[in-house]
Formats: structure tokens, C-alpha cells, sequence
């Protein structure tokens, strides 16, 4: 594998993975601009959030498996652009909460496409001394997410408005398209092919409740300390 290569694996990996789950850290930061806006509530904003992760949590086991039989690449592809679609459907469409519940359902979906693509691009072209490194980059995407939502508040919606914010995160969605690898995933790395058999895979059901479980445990805040 070149060196060239492995670069725009990890390029493509935290771009994608960053743009497809910038939506829901967005709606968070420009909650007020939202809220006067669109007239809805500060519980409205968070169930638009929640709806977000919802979907993806939902979506996550049966796109992990299409993302098999499509190839990384693919997937990333199409993730990149539903989540384009979903901005720029946010930017010019959104003027009620139910079409923001429906929009970020969308953009939910994108992201459950993205994660278990990039973790297949990852795992098939790098090679396994790198992987750590690799995995580390990509789980970078929602601290990144975070830092660029924050910024967009005075930088876009507090000047030219919360819309347009979306608008810039469609085109970074669009821009990382350009940084998947053309040709699919060479299979150098830990799994060097997919395989037919499935007599070894997890139940579909209880995939969906660990899905469910982890996206809950990562947005519920902690509620312990420890004792002095």
C-alpha cells in the first residue's frame, strides 16, 4: 500500500465522517437562532437533536450490512452526499419543526451510513500497524464537529444567518466526496475481503439495541464524581 494511499484513507475518513454528523452539533449550537426562527421551543431543538441520533442509531445495523455488499467507497460516497442533501434541504426548506424533525431523520441516516464505512475502509486498506492511528482520526470527526459548529455561530449565523451556515457544511459534505479513493478498497489491511458466510454475525435485533444503547450512553451526561 502507498504511502499516498493510506493518506487519503484517513483524509477520507474524517472528512466524510465529519461532514455527515455535523447537522445534529449544528441545530445544537444556533438553537437560538432556531428557536426565534422558527418559533419552536428549547425541548423542540433537542428532540430535532435526538431525532437525529434516533435515526442513526435505528439505521445503523442494516446500512452496516449494505455497506458490505456495496463496497466502502460506495457507501461513503452516497453518505456524503444524503448528507449534503439534508443541509441544503435544512437551509432553503426548514420552516417548522416537523420538517426539521424530518430533515435531521435524513441526515441521521447519512451518518449511520458513514461510520461503518469509514471502519470498513479502515480495516480493509490500512495495514494493522497503522490502524490505531487510523481509527483515532476518524473517532476525531466528532470533536471536530463540535469545534466547527462553534465557530459557525459568530462567524456565519450571528452575521448572515443560520441558514447559510448549513449551506457552508453542504459544501464541505460536497468537498469530501472529492477525497474518496476512486478505485475500491484494495484489501490490504486486518480484513482483506467481505465474506458470504453469515452464520457468525450478530442478531439483527440485538445489533440495534447496542446501537441504541451506545448512541444513549454518548449523549447522556454523567452523573457521578468521584469521592474526594
Amino acid at each position: 500500500m502507498t504511502q499516498t494511499r493510506a493518506a487519503r484513507v484517513l483524509v477520507t475518513t474524517a472528512a466524510v465522517s465529519t461532514a455527515c454528523v455535523l447537522p445534529a452539533f449544528l441545530v445544537g449550537a444556533m438553537a437560538v437562532q432556531l428557536r426565534a426562527d422558527l418559533g419552536v421551543s428549547a425541548s423542540g431543538t433537542s428532540v430535532a437533536v435526538g431525532a437525529f441520533f434516533a435515526a442513526a442509531s435505528l439505521a445503523s445495523a442494516p446500512l452496516g450490512r449494505l455497506t458490505e455488499r456495496r463496497g466502502a467507497t460506495r457507501s461513503l460516497r452516497a453518505a456524503a452526499v444524503i448528507a449534503a442533501a439534508c443541509q441544503l434541504g435544512l437551509a432553503g426548506l426548514a420552516r417548522s419543526l416537523p420538517v426539521l424533525l424530518a430533515f435531521l431523520a435524513v441526515g441521521g441516516s447519512a451518518d449511520a451510513l458513514a461510520q461503518p464505512a469509514a471502519n470498513l475502509l479502515l480495516a480493509r486498506d490500512l495495514p494493522v500497524h497503522r490502524q490505531g492511528l487510523g481509527f483515532a482520526i476518524k473517532q476525531a470527526a466528532i470533536p471536530i464537529a463540535t469545534l466547527l459548529s462553534g465557530l459557525a455561530v459568530p462567524a456565519i449565523a450571528l452575521t448572515v444567518g443560520w441558514r447559510w451556515a448549513f449551506v457552508a457544511s453542504a459544501a464541505l459534505a460536497i468537498a469530501s466526496i472529492t477525497t474518496v479513493p476512486r478505485s475500491p478498497s484494495i484489501g490490504t489491511g486486518l480484513v482483506s475481503r467481505p465474506s458470504r458466510d453469515r452464520s457468525g454475525d450478530m442478531p439483527l435485533p440485538v445489533m440495534v439495541w447496542l446501537a441504541l444503547g451506545s448512541r444513549w450512553a454518548r449523549r447522556r451526561p454523567a452523573r457521578w464524581a468521584p469521592s474526594s
